[in-house]
């Protein structure tokens, strides 16, 4: 009976997602973003207690992108802070006529990709236009604006790369070296949807 019981949650959160999850922009070929994400460090980090954890940032952060991949998240580790995730693509990564060409899955947080032999940019190319961003936003205003967020959109995001830290020492940590392939965690403190009309 618990087998059954958990099942049909599971069941219930897979089909709440899809009815929740917004829906896909598509906006055509031509690039939509020029710009490279921008990062500048802390002089020192800034550390923020609150009951049971900690927030550390460690460096401001800034991008525009394309978003390439949305993930929302109810039930791992990581999402009592962090919803959804969201990969996000500029310059090259941000033409859907090469978009087209890389095919991308998420599993447990992370996001795989395999580029068709017919695509016209090479795999690091690719590699360094987008990335995987663990969204923690900073109050509920900004995760009712996040929650609207449609895969294809053109988004803007602000905010600090951020350490987490539980009491009982389970902790997260952000990379620093973007786009490295690991996790940016990112605290967004402001979100802008600009997507053309």
């Amino acid at each position: 009976m618990i087998k059954k019981g958990l099942l049909a949650l599971l069941v219930i959160a897979a089909l709440w997602q899809v009815w929740t999850t917004p829906g896909t922009v598509t906006l055509g070929p031509g690039i939509m973003v020029r710009s490279d994400p921008v990062q500048q460090m802390y002089p020192t980090p800034i550390v923020h207690q609150f009951d049971g954890y900690t927030f550390t940032e460690m460096a401001t952060f800034s991008l525009q992108g394309k978003v390439l991949l949305r993930a929302d998240y109810s039930f791992d580790a990581l999402s009592r802070y962090s919803p959804l995730n969201l990969t996000l693509g500029w310059k090259w990564m941000s033409d859907e006529a090469i978009i087209k060409h890389v095919r991308m899955k998420t599993v447990n947080r992370s996001v795989g990709w395999q580029a068709e032999l017919s695509s016209p940019i090479s795999p690091d190319e690719i590699s360094a236009n987008m990335a995987t961003v663990y969204i923690v936003p900073e109050n509920s205003a900004i995760k009712r604006q996040l929650s609207k967020v449609r895969t294809g959109e053109i988004i803007e995001l602000s905010g600090s790369l951020i350490n987490i830290k539980e009491e009982d020492g389970k902790s997260w940590q952000t990379s620093l070296s973007f786009p490295d392939r690991t996790i940016e965690i990112l605290w967004v403190k402001q979100v802008k949807i600009l997507t053309p009309e």
